[in-house]
């Protein structure tokens, strides 16, 4: 009789997807608009990276729209981060009305508090390419 041993499963721990590095940062965000519509909807984000955000705010969005959203640097005076991307999942958290929302940043630009960034200036991370859309 052929003897076999017990062999515990290899658990191959999941890969990455991501192509930057996320940073747990609670700042201030407002989405500015969504699939071209102006809107003011403030917001904070849990984390951030050169490829996206995942922020809650009081609104509503549905996945697959086109978003800006602005990011304050608190640690920076009069500087914020302006984004665009694309909203890749948006849940209403249990316990509150508000939303978490996940998104891409295709392009992104650093502007002082209240200047009006130019569309043309805005810069596309790498190595994502530029987002033709906007």
């Amino acid at each position: 009789m052929l003897q076999t041993e017990s062999v515990e499963p290899v658990v191959v721990p999941q890969t990455e997807r991501r192509r930057s590095l996320r940073f747990k940062l609670a700042l201030p965000v407002r989405v500015l608009g969504i699939s071209g519509k102006a809107v003011n909807l403030p917001g904070t984000t849990w984390d951030l990276s050169a490829g996206g955000a995942y922020f809650v705010i009081d609104g509503d969005v549905e996945p697959g729209a086109a978003i800006e959203f602005i990011v304050t640097l608190q640690s920076v005076k009069n500087i914020q981060l302006r984004c665009r991307g694309r909203v890749t999942r948006a849940e209403r958290m249990q316990t509150e009305s508000r939303l978490k929302v996940a998104t891409t940043i295709r392009r992104y630009q650093f502007v002082r508090d209240g200047a009006t960034p130019l569309k043309e200036t805005l810069t596309p991370p790498s190595p994502l390419p530029p987002d033709t859309e906007w």
